[in-house]
């Protein structure tokens, strides 16, 4: 028998075990915060690519209408988020742009209200003037026939007049003109478009996970301010929020 012959000991065994799980302990540790920050910046970035579409979508189509045409409803919608309504030009070329089933054609952003459908070119009346109907103070009830010079033309067409004569549309065309952005009780921020009394004739979601919604108006500037929440593969509530300085028609 070898009596040189050794080996460890309880306790040299137990302090090794020891030393191997404080090693191992940290590395799971180590790899547990790593997923959490990859989870937690993953999160983020559709959140902030989710809330940069959204604004994209509604400050394109806001745009196009003006001060004159916009009405923020502070606090009155979900979780005392805002509401954001603004009426368009539907009718700016004497062309009805509603289908058979009361829908806006070729619907979302960009789309330019104040010239859809328009020619390059107008059509000039003998002396050089250019008919249009014009919506008297923007109310779409009271309208009146008149003739600008082409230069003046573009100007009245984004804000609500139409090429040619006021019959050439008939009401139903040009009252269905609000378009209604706000969030819902599912934390989605809807497009409603509305009729003349306000009443829905369609919606889409155009942002998931909406915490808040809110608008802000200064002269022809409007703010939107969009806060979005979501959730980590560990549980970790995020949140975020984006704002965009939208330029309306003057």
């Amino acid at each position: 028998m070898n009596k040189n012959q050794s080996g460890f000991s309880l306790v040299e065994m137990l302090v090794g075990m020891l030393i191997l799980s404080i090693i191992s302990a940290a590395g799971f540790m180590l790899f547990i915060s790593g997923e959490s920050a990859w989870s937690l910046t993953d999160t983020q970035i559709r959140l902030h690519q989710s809330l940069r579409q959204t604004l994209q979508h509604a400050s394109m189509e806001l745009q196009e209408s003006n001060s004159g045409q916009l009405t923020i409803f502070n606090n009155t919608g979900t979780n005392n988020t805002d509401i954001v309504r603004f009426s368009i030009p539907l009718c700016a070329c004497g062309t009805s742009p509603m289908d058979e089933n009361g829908d806006v054609k070729s619907w979302g952003a960009p789309l330019n209200w104040g010239s859809s459908g328009c020619l390059t070119s107008f059509p000039v009346e003998i002396g050089g003037d250019v008919k249009i109907c014009h919506l008297v103070a923007g109310d779409p009830n009271d309208t009146q026939d008149l003739t600008v010079l082409p230069s003046a033309v573009n100007a009245h067409l984004s804000h609500g007049d139409w090429l040619g004569e006021c019959s050439n549309c008939t009401p139903t065309d040009y009252t269905n003109r609000f378009v209604e952005y706000q969030v819902n009780a599912s934390s989605q921020l809807i497009r409603r478009i509305l009729n003349s009394t306000f009443d829905e004739i369609n919606q889409a979601v155009v942002g998931e996970n909406i915490s808040d919604f809110q608008a802000s108006l200064a002269g022809e500037i409007v703010t939107l301010t969009i806060t979005a929440s979501g959730t980590t593969n560990q549980h970790r509530q995020v949140t975020t929020n984006q704002a965009i300085n939208v330029a309306l028609r003057n």
